[in-house]
């Protein structure tokens, strides 16, 4: 392995940072699951486990909206994105004007679903079922289940990243009885028949 030493130029910091209490009592949720806008002038995180979600100006450095939710998707072809609400909804938002363009309301088995993009711009809703992939499409309102060729996918999902040439990598980690993390793999599959 070649180790490349490399200058970064920093062109902006976001938020206020703070100190960390030493009795661990100040919950801040720290930023994660960060996602770039289709024009690059948007930057969306996460904030801990809490359900919130802002949107960042990375021209101003100001936050410009607060969602309630989880799991943001950017368009891959214009400056929309999608996201779960708490109330299991696949919200589609756009940004030039800040609105809600559709709110879908979805009946899966777990809450536990994941948003992912095909490399046509349509989004799906991914669930894990005992080893068994399931896309769940809320414009149809259908399911679409994938044999995984006999891998054994572990439950639960904890990341669908879906490329342009139709490769799926899948992000999972396995739960034991007493609900501990025991390992988890980042298997990557060929999509080869489509999806609709």
């Amino acid at each position: 392995m070649e180790i490349v030493d490399s200058n970064l130029g920093l062109v902006q910091i976001l938020g206020e940072p703070v100190a960390p209490d030493p009795l661990g009592l100040d919950n801040v949720p720290s930023p994660y699951d960060i996602q770039w806008s289709y024009d690059l002038r948007y930057i969306s995180t996460q904030l801990g486990l809490t359900g919130n979600i802002e949107i960042w100006d990375i021209q101003s450095g100001q936050v410009v909206q607060q969602l309630s939710g989880y799991d943001v998707r950017w368009s891959i072809f214009d400056n929309t994105f999608s996201f779960i609400s708490l109330d299991l909804e696949v919200q589609v938002w756009s940004i030039s004007p800040f609105q809600m363009l559709s709110s879908t309301a979805f009946d899966l088995p777990s809450p536990a679903s994941i948003l992912v993009t095909n490399p046509s711009g349509d989004r799906y809703l991914a669930h894990c079922e005992n080893g068994v992939l399931q896309l769940f499409n809320p414009v149809s309102n259908a399911y679409v289940t994938h044999n995984l060729n006999d891998v054994d996918l572990l439950c639960p999902l904890d990341d669908i990243k879906w490329s342009v040439n139709n490769l799926m990598a899948i992000a999972s980690h396995q739960v034991s009885y007493i609900e501990e993390d025991i390992g988890g793999y980042l298997t990557i599959f060929r999509v080869v028949d489509s999806v609709q």
